[in-house]
């Protein structure tokens, strides 16, 4: 090893003895062939020829080098010259740097690829914006256009509303109206009855016969109805009733149900006093129409029946909202009574 590194020393050398670079100088190394015939150059023509070399590589990659950078290590004769460290860095770097610039080319072109992909989603979220936009727009026409149709069709049922409760309490007061009359006709009617009834020389219960004149008529009372089904007898019964109380000039309507009564047995006569228990049993269960109707008719058939007793017995089976609404109109007799019932509303049927 000692005497390599003196031989390199001394081959490094300048021919005037001084040290020096071999790439500056310039006096021309000559070769010489060896013991065997071949041309042997010599160590330092060799090295100026590497380090010419070295400065047109050094100069084409763009950098310069020293020499001492590109050759390192003894030359020696019949050997192959070793590779320098600094090649194979530079190797390896090339290496490197073609591995970056693909990794570099690489994720360009990835990002490129994220831009577009960016892009796109841009553009889709517009299209969702400007769609949702457009749905948000519809949507609201739509409840729009809905809560005036309903405003409109409320308005026009509130109108109609308003139009049948005009016409039916323009019928209920027609109706109260026409039975205040009918009452007041009927009054008139039985004040004109009783009027006639005092004014006559007749007496009204009396079974003597009228005087007229001086002659003397004997009224026969009616057979009596036992109340068997037949029409024939039936009206017998009511023909004789009828002449009996013309004859005795009984004009009275009440009179005349008050003693009708009196012709009556068996069956008939039952039939009366259970005509009685109906009228205390009866209820206001249906329409307040009905019950007026069934009530008139139990007192029709009873007869005898005392003006107070009838409008408590009416009162009494009607329901409390209509019982309340008649003691409202502080009703005091059975006619008042009746007319003033068939002119309420059941709104609960």
């Amino acid at each position: 090893m000692t005497d390599v590194k003196h031989r390199n020393e001394r081959n490094a050398r300048a021919p005037d003895g001084r040290d020096g670079d071999p790439c500056a100088r310039s006096t021309p190394l000559q070769t010489r062939p060896d013991a065997s015939g071949t041309f042997y150059v010599e160590p330092r023509l060799k090295r100026k020829y590497l380090c010419v070399l070295a400065s047109i590589m050094s100069a084409k990659e763009g950098h310069t080098s020293p020499v001492e950078q590109v050759i390192e290590g003894p030359v020696t004769r019949g050997r192959k010259e070793q590779h320098s460290p600094t090649r194979r860095s530079k190797s390896k770097g090339l290496a490197v740097r073609e591995h970056v610039d693909t990794r570099l080319t690489n994720l360009e072109q990835g990002m490129e690829d994220v831009q577009l992909a960016v892009g796109r989603l841009s553009d889709n979220f517009e299209e969702l914006v400007q769609e949702n936009a457009e749905i948000t727009s519809v949507a609201k026409e739509m409840i729009e256009d809905m809560g005036q149709t309903f405003q409109k069709e409320l308005k026009e049922l509130a109108s109609t509303v308003t139009t049948l409760k005009a016409f039916v309490e323009g019928e209920l007061h027609d109706l109260h109206t026409k039975s205040i009359s009918f009452e007041t006709r009927l009054d008139t009617l039985c004040v004109e009855c009783r009027s006639k009834h005092l004014g006559s020389n007749a007496p009204s219960t009396s079974t003597h016969p009228t005087t007229s004149g001086t002659s003397n008529i004997k009224v026969p009372k009616p057979d009596v109805y036992n109340g068997v089904r037949n029409a024939t007898v039936v009206d017998n019964f009511l023909f004789g009733l009828e002449r009996y109380f013309v004859a005795l000039g009984v004009r009275d309507d009440e009179a005349r149900i008050n003693h009708a009564p009196t012709f009556l047995r068996d069956a008939a006569q039952l039939w009366c006093r259970q005509s009685r228990e109906k009228l205390r049993r009866l209820r206001h269960t249906g329409s307040i129409l009905d019950y007026v109707k069934e009530f008139t008719t139990l007192m029709l058939e009873i007869g005898d029946l005392p003006e107070k007793e009838a409008l408590f017995q009416f009162k009494d089976g009607l329901k409390d909202w209509a019982k309340i609404e008649l003691d409202r109109r502080n009703v005091q007799t059975l006619n008042d009574a009746i007319a003033a019932a068939e002119t309420l509303v059941d709104y609960s049927a």
